[in-house]
């Protein structure tokens, strides 16, 4: 069957993490345990970005904490023009979950993740300069386990290194920077602005979807987001 047009709203061109900047809710409950740097009392800036960006300075290593689908590695890309200002090398990693529970596959993705994450170590170690401040990236950390995860920070606390990294529970060892998670009025704007150029009849269509489900409940904006490019492609189709 051939794709759907191009045009579609929800092609992952248009949502992929770093083509729409992270969205920060002014809404405290969002974070019931109001850990976020967001809203401590912070005297440097009134920026989220550098106020992460301050906090993960002043810890060493750090954790973006959330789900699958709530916008940490979005996160990540909204704060890499702040994090440039900060750090002369930077040395990015995505670990990836196995294709399937087998555990050869697992094991085999395991070793993956491990020799690109040294990798990236290294690659920081040998920097042209010697630059002063250096940082490694680790997107889904929660792919590492426990043993790995210490020597990780042992190796980064032995070089200079500082770390960033995203998963999916807050890790006692490592300071927690923010947490993300979804709210219904920023996913009703988001959507809004991905269907700003569409036609006003499937802008309706998109809306009506919209408010059929209840916001309210879901917890992987990606998710929600595929299901609405295929019903774009149907709508296409329809036609």
């Amino acid at each position: 069957m051939p794709d759907p047009p191009a045009t579609n709203p929800f092609s992952t061109r248009f949502v992929r993490p770093g083509s729409i900047p992270y969205q920060f809710s002014i809404d405290r409950s969002v974070d019931p345990t109001s850990r976020n740097p967001l809203w401590s009392d912070d005297p440097h800036t009134t920026d989220p970005c550098r106020r992460i960006v301050h906090s993960l300075l002043k810890s060493g290593t750090g954790t973006i904490v959330g789900q699958h689908g709530t916008g940490k590695t979005t996160l990540l890309h909204t704060l890499a023009n702040e994090l440039d200002i900060h750090f002369d090398a930077i040395e990015w990693v995505q670990l990836h979950a196995a294709t399937d529970r087998s555990f050869a596959t697992r094991l085999r993705q395991y070793r993956q993740n491990t020799k690109h994450l040294w990798h990236c170590h290294a690659r920081l170690r040998k920097w042209p300069g010697q630059s002063k401040r250096q940082l490694l990236i680790v997107d889904g950390l929660e792919q590492l386990n426990g043993w790995t995860r210490r020597r990780m920070i042992q190796t980064a606390n032995r070089w200079g290194h500082t770390v960033l990294a995203t998963c999916h529970h807050r890790i006692p060892t490592m300071a927690t920077l923010f947490q993300t998670a979804t709210q219904s009025s920023v996913i009703e704007r988001l959507t809004d602005e991905l269907i700003a150029q569409s036609p006003a009849d499937l802008q309706n269509v998109i809306r009506t979807e919209l408010l059929r489900r209840d916001l309210t409940t879901v917890e992987n904006v990606r998710e929600l987001w595929f299901d609405l490019y295929d019903l774009v492609a149907d709508f296409d189709q329809a036609k």
